[in-house]
């Protein structure tokens, strides 16, 4: 699981295209498993703020449609 987390995190760089290079670099180049660890878990932080932020826009979104609905056949 955490794995998958930190190789979605390693892809991300390259699909935005922010400074691959220096990413990669960095990330290989980097001796303490510390900093990998740390990176690891708040990028599974980060991910899942960001997957909180969808979710609760389609949960908002889907609320407000049906308000919306019920108010208009009203």
């Amino acid at each position: 699981m955490e794995h998958d987390q930190f190789s979605m995190w390693e892809a991300t760089p390259n699909k935005n295209n922010l400074e691959p290079i220096d990413n990669s670099q960095h990330s290989h180049n980097c001796d303490s498993s510390a900093h990998t660890s740390l990176s690891r878990s708040s990028n599974w932080y980060a991910a899942s703020f960001i997957y909180g932020l969808l979710l609760g826009g389609l949960v908002a979104g889907v609320a407000f449609a049906v308000i919306l609905t019920l108010y208009i056949m009203n």
